[in-house]
């Protein structure tokens, strides 16, 4: 008895001193407890239970099941108690990362992370993205479907914030010393946002226009043409698209990546205390970079007629591209309740799901990757910014004080300054003033269309459903057990003079803005085309003979890839599909490098480098994980373009894509500009010394490392990582073993990827899924759902998508690892 005193009085004195908070760090002693700190957040893996439980604000009883990897079936008896368990469900797993991500959206993340995060949230201000959510949320005011899902999902997710134990706080609100506030209607249209910036945000309008400004516009005009040679087009013949038969250009496609069975139940490793961190005091908020919107962002979908399918059943294939990142971007859902039964994946923080399938239909989506972003230079008639010059006249501009809370306790504050063009941006490096305008601001029904394809039945209700869907623009494909595939690259897109949207623009004139949009009808659409399939990789909407001008950022590998994979194929089958996912083959590899091994003098080299342009010559042109001659290409063409474009300053002008630098390299003589390399003097290189130069610093680059032959391997080299939101190393899974690279149908590359892979075969009865994410359900870094799917991910498996009709849900009772009865 005297001993359990001493113990308990050391313990409650060591818990007092602990809960004194030091700088930003957590009180100590609450982080440490036994019950209220990081050890409430590991979790042990028990046997299936089933759990009794009320949940205010529910009319009727409903059951929440799942499966084995945490996958949540909820079978509610309406819409209302199906998202109020939306939201209460989420929350449980997800609920830190959710209401982080809204201050990440509304620039309110030094109030989180001390002063690091100060100039952060003044960008995310400036880009006006609370304003663009308000927009919104005004919009749906006056529509019911759509305000009461908000409504509802804000309340289940707060009914779980209102029950939650002190224990069962996320880690990360202990980490960082400070707790979740009320969920808003607003909160998840901010979510909603910060995806459409990510996905729309990347434009080089002010590198553009410098460029053209030092070098010249026909220059910008050969390196970044907006049509190049080998366009494969989403819709090649807008005119014709329905009965549109393709011609497969003969091209031979390698063996496809083939997965290997993995091990679903290896034991986890135990949960490991992390050491209690200050974001504001160290490196780690660097982890803000992330939301900047990144080229990388990118996806494929296809479709396939019953015609070209094995089974004469539609199939549906879909992998969004986007930041790898734990707790994972998507959240696996099955919602269901009469008239409404979805699987698939939504957005933490958001009702309804973004891509998935129904009984009906299946659905995904692509990156439009069309401009919708631009800027306008203002001219205010003096330094108070009263007022600017529009249409020759002195308009008053909206000044919006906007108050940035700091967490050490102290305020910032920063004007905002509206125009007719919309909020002003910092001063530019070149002394002037520039206003941005985004289709993101402007009032869309994003969450009305989701509703409408969650419960579309068929073609016909589908395309009205997308016909709300506005930004960001995407490339929706479309199935149904009818038979029927489409896709439609759906958005509302401005009629603007190609110039405008490449370069900055003369804010004093409106003719220089967007005039008008493109009708739904107008966008590029094709339906039941005769060749059998349709599909999408970010590549351009239309050839160059669609009559509306448009730029944007469009890829020109994947895409041929696949359509000439489902070209040659006469019939397709569900493996076929997986196995074209995990494609691994580089055909920016296979049409160029052949030609820039002929400029090397091969009978000029020494040992080892001809064992080097051996390798290279020999390769089959396969970014696979063990790939080390994947590794010899990346590093002799990063050398190469480094040398080509040294002229560039990456932070000043753009740096020509993957396709304008080969062509460039394959067309142009010997004297061209820039095959000069600018750091040598008195001495102008021919294209071959520029080529050698680099096989020979590629070379020393490959020798330094040869002592350890396992970093070469391609995915050692890579370094794909799959890192926490804050970029805690202990709550990350880093140098994950696969392959792929960006411009690959595994588009793969160190901190991008697939972020969901799903395929759906649209069998009359039932459509039946497979998919898989790289990461888990749960949030929490302590429980086993928190990563178990990276692995399969990583090697191409997938797991079966338990899906039933809404009447069968009690004969999936028993499959169930764990049991939610609410009334």
């Amino acid at each position: 008895m005297i001993r359990a005193a001493i113990i308990f009085t050391i313990t409650a004195i060591v818990i007092y001193l602990f809960s004194i908070s030091i700088s930003n760090l957590p009180p100590l002693g609450i982080f440490f407890h036994p019950h209220l700190g990081f050890w409430g957040n590991a979790e042990t893996t028990g046997d299936k239970r089933t759990i009794n439980t009320n949940l205010h604000g529910l009319t009727q009883g409903a059951t929440v099941w799942y499966d084995m990897n945490h996958v949540p079936h909820i079978a509610a008896a309406n819409e209302h108690d199906l998202f109020v368990l939306q939201g209460y469900i989420m929350a449980k797993d997800r609920l830190w990362q959710m209401e982080f991500l809204t201050h990440v959206a509304a620039g309110r993340v030094a109030e989180i992370i001390g002063n690091k995060g100060i100039e952060f949230d003044v960008k995310q201000r400036q880009k006006g993205m609370v304003y663009a959510a308000k927009n919104s949320l005004e919009l749906y005011q006056n529509d019911t479907v759509v305000k009461r899902l908000l409504d509802d999902f804000a309340f289940g997710v707060n009914t779980y914030i209102d029950e939650m134990s002190a224990s069962e706080l996320p880690i990360e609100y202990k980490l960082l010393n400070y707790k979740p506030e009320k969920w808003t209607p607003l909160k998840s249209i901010l979510i909603q946002k910060l995806m459409a910036d990510d996905l729309t945000g990347d434009v080089d309008d002010f590198k553009n226009t410098a460029f053209k400004k030092d070098f010249s516009l026909d220059i910008f005009k050969e390196l970044f043409s907006l049509f190049p040679d080998s366009v494969d087009a989403i819709v090649p013949y807008a005119s014709a698209a329905s009965a549109f038969n393709a011609t497969t250009k003969e091209s031979k496609i390698p063996t496809l990546y083939q997965p290997k069975q993995t091990n679903t139940n290896a034991p986890r490793p135990a949960f490991i205390a992390p050491k209690p961190t200050s974001l504001d005091d160290n490196d780690t908020a660097t982890f803000l970079n992330n939301y900047v919107p990144k080229r990388e962002n990118g996806s494929n979908n296809w479709a396939i007629a019953p015609s070209k399918s094995e089974d004469s059943t539609a199939l549906l294939a879909n992998d969004p591209h986007l930041q790898l990142r734990l707790p994972s971007i998507w959240y696996q859902m099955h919602l269901t309740c009469p008239k409404f039964n979805v699987y698939g994946v939504s957005l933490p923080g958001s009702p309804l799901v973004v891509i998935g399938f129904n009984e009906h239909i299946a659905w995904g989506v692509t990156n439009a990757s069309r401009d919708v972003l631009d800027y306008y230079k203002i001219k205010f008639k003096d330094d108070t910014k009263e007022e600017y010059e529009l249409d020759s006249t002195w308009l008053k501009t909206t000044k919006r004080k906007e108050i940035i809370i700091v967490k050490n306790g102290t305020t910032v504050e920063k004007e905002i300054i509206y125009t007719h063009w919309g909020p002003l941006q910092d001063k530019n490096a070149d002394g002037n003033y520039y206003a941005m305008q985004w289709m993101g601001h402007r009032p869309g029904k994003e969450m009305l269309a989701l509703h409408g394809i969650n419960k579309a039945e068929n073609y016909e209700e589908f395309q009205q459903a997308i016909t709300h869907f506005d930004c960001p623009a995407q490339n929706f494909v479309f199935a149904s057990i009818q038979g029927d595939i489409a896709i439609h690259q759906q958005g509302r897109f401005p009629y603007n003079k190609q110039e405008n949207a490449l370069f900055t623009n003369d804010g004093s004139s409106t003719s220089n803005g967007w005039t008008s949009f493109a009708t739904s009808v107008e966008n590029p659409k094709l339906l039941n085309p005769l060749r059998g399939f349709v599909s999408s990789a970010n590549q351009h909407p239309t050839d160059n003979t669609y009559s509306t001008p448009y730029v944007g950022n469009f890829e020109f590998y994947r895409n041929r890839i696949i359509n000439q994979f489902l070209g040659k194929k006469e019939k397709v089958n569900t493996n076929d599909l997986k196995n074209l996912q995990c494609n691994n083959y580089s055909l920016l590899a296979a049409e160029n490098l052949p030609y820039i091994l002929t400029l090397i003098d091969n009978k000029k080299l020494d040992i080892t480098a001809n064992n080097i342009h051996q390798i290279l010559s020999e390769w089959d042109h396969k970014y696979d994980a063990e790939s080390t001659a994947a590794t010899y290409f990346e590093i002799f063409k990063a050398e190469l373009y480094a040398l080509l474009w040294d002229e560039l300053d990456e932070n000043k002008y753009p740096i020509p894509d993957d396709y304008a630098t080969m062509k460039y390299l394959k067309t142009q003589s010997d004297s061209a500009l820039f095959f000069d390399i600018d750091s040598t003097i008195n001495h102008i290189e021919t294209k071959k010394e520029l080529v050698s130069i680099a096989f020979y610093a590629t070379m020393q680059k490959i020798n330094s490392d040869k002592e350890n032959e396992e970093n070469l391997q391609w995915y050692a080299f890579k370094k794909t990582n799959i890192t926490h939101i804050l970029n805690l190393p202990s709550f990350s899974k880093q140098i994950v073993k696969i392959g792929g690279n960006s411009h690959i149908v595994n588009a793969c590359s160190s901190s991008h990827g697939p972020s969901w892979r799903m395929i759906v075969k649209l069998e009359k009865n039932i459509p039946v899924g497979m998919g898989v994410y790289p990461g888990g359900q749960s949030g929490n870094p302590g429980s086993k759902y928190y990563d178990n799917m990276i692995d399969t991910w990583a090697k191409g498996d997938y797991y079966d998508l338990v899906f039933y009709k809404s009447n069968d849900v009690n004969k999936f009772i028993n499959k169930a690892k764990q049991i939610i009865i609410l009334k």
